[in-house]
């Protein structure tokens, strides 16, 4: 059985889940770990980020990642789960014009407080938004902190708006979009959505799900590995410190190492590295490497 380990970055099409886009690859590469960073809607498309063996340890340095979409508005329609796929609510006559739009754009950006959409998967009393909105319950959901970085204007006309963001993490295109709308006095909803980074990862640099699929059924899982980015490609902002084969040992049984070398200030992350390959993600206390996860390279 192959040893896989490592990252695949997926351009997943319009019509299909995330769940969907992973089992194409989980059935050439079973036992092996799968998951992937960041759910997409089906009717949205672009990066979706796959860890597979102990590239899965490492899902959670990636929530923190800033992320890049395009989407497409349609003016004059207000839909219950603000995009394609919802109920017509309500709607208007009224287009705003290019220069009304470009108007409102800087008014989001910087830090603003977003009030999540009612179809969204955060927990109400242990039930997920999306149960109580699919039942026609209105629920209180509290606004949050997000942070927008750019918002262009890429193309407008005949009832379409076309946009571009950079935003931070729980950021909500949907809802975003309403904002905007609510900010000129009209209704939208997203039409089309695309993800076109997460993090260090670009659309670009992805690769087609049905291009993977080929590759998968020719060769397998050996065609999946010369695919695999390094496990340590998503620790970029993390240090990184080597150290010893002993050391090395110690870090992989939960065993805490002195790092003399490096003092970057109690609780920070430090990766450490022996020959190349990650031993552990640590944190720094007290002069030492206390590993947090360890990986089996």
């Amino acid at each position: 059985m192959v040893n896989l380990n490592g990252w695949l970055l997926v351009n997943k099409p319009e019509g299909l889940s995330s769940a969907a886009a992973l089992n194409h690859i989980k059935k050439y590469i079973k036992p092996s770990k799968i998951g992937h960073s960041g759910t997409l809607d089906p009717f949205a498309t672009g990066i979706l980020l796959v860890g597979v063996g102990e590239a899965t340890k490492l899902m959670p340095y990636l929530i923190e990642a800033d992320k890049g979409y395009e989407f497409v508005v349609r003016w004059g329609e207000h839909r219950d789960t603000l995009d394609i796929t919802g109920e017509l609510v309500a709607t208007s006559a009224r287009i705003p014009t290019q220069a009304e739009v470009e108007s409102v754009l800087p008014r989001f950006l910087g830090q603003t407080q977003q009030e999540p959409p009612q179809f969204s998967a955060i927990k109400i009393n242990g039930r997920r938004a999306y149960y109580f909105a699919r039942t026609g319950k209105i629920v209180q959901l509290d606004t949050r902190p997000v942070r927008i970085d750019k918002l262009e204007l890429m193309g407008h006309g005949e009832g379409f708006s076309a946009f571009r963001v950079q935003c931070s993490k729980g950021t909500y295109v949907r809802a975003l979009a309403r904002d905007i709308a609510h900010a000129l006095g009209a209704y939208c909803h997203v039409i089309e959505l695309s993800r076109t980074r997460l993090g260090k990862f670009v659309l670009k640099d992805a690769i087609t799900l049905a291009s993977l699929a080929e590759i998968l059924h020719n060769d397998g899982a050996s065609g999946l590995g010369d695919l695999l980015m390094p496990v340590e490609r998503v620790l970029d902002d993390i240090l990184v410190h080597d150290v010893g084969e002993y050391a090395a040992r110690l870090l992989r049984h939960g065993r805490a190492v002195i790092a003399e070398a490096i003092q970057p200030g109690d609780g920070a992350l430090v990766a450490a590295m022996c020959d190349g390959a990650l031993v552990a993600i640590c944190r720094f206390e007290s002069g030492g490497l206390q590993p947090i996860k360890v990986l089996n390279l």
